[in-house]
């Protein structure tokens, strides 16, 4: 049986910061980033960068992060599956951060058939 919808996560969240009462063991190996995972059946997750990898917080003079950025600009773009947004993101942030940074998608979703963000043009 498949599912009839999508569970999406977009996080941005992979930053070296430790609060002082918490001890550095989460994260990857060395204390950053994030570990690998299966998704759930249905569910999507793109993340901000890859395993064991931080994400750049951006310069000074804007208001966001290197990837939300890039998902800003392309998560508007009518009629577009998922898959081929997140690539997108994907490209202009390796891109822009000569390589540093490197957004993962963790694609569970089994179904065939396009999952869409914006099908109207309108966001």
């Amino acid at each position: 049986r498949s599912p009839s919808s999508v569970t999406l996560f977009i996080l941005d969240c992979c930053r070296t910061y430790w609060p002082k009462k918490i001890a550095k063991t989460r994260g990857g190996a060395d204390g950053k980033g994030l570990h690998s995972m299966e998704p759930p059946v249905g569910t999507f997750i793109q993340f901000a960068c890859g395993p064991n990898r931080t994400a750049c917080d951006g310069a000074e003079n804007e208001r966001n992060g290197l990837f939300t950025k890039h998902l800003l600009r392309h998560i508007t773009y009518p009629n577009t599956d998922i898959t081929q947004i997140f690539r997108s993101v994907a490209y202009d942030v390796y891109k822009e951060s000569d390589g540093t940074q490197r957004p993962l998608s963790v694609d569970g979703i089994l179904h065939h058939g396009h999952v869409c963000l914006n099908e109207s043009g309108k966001i």
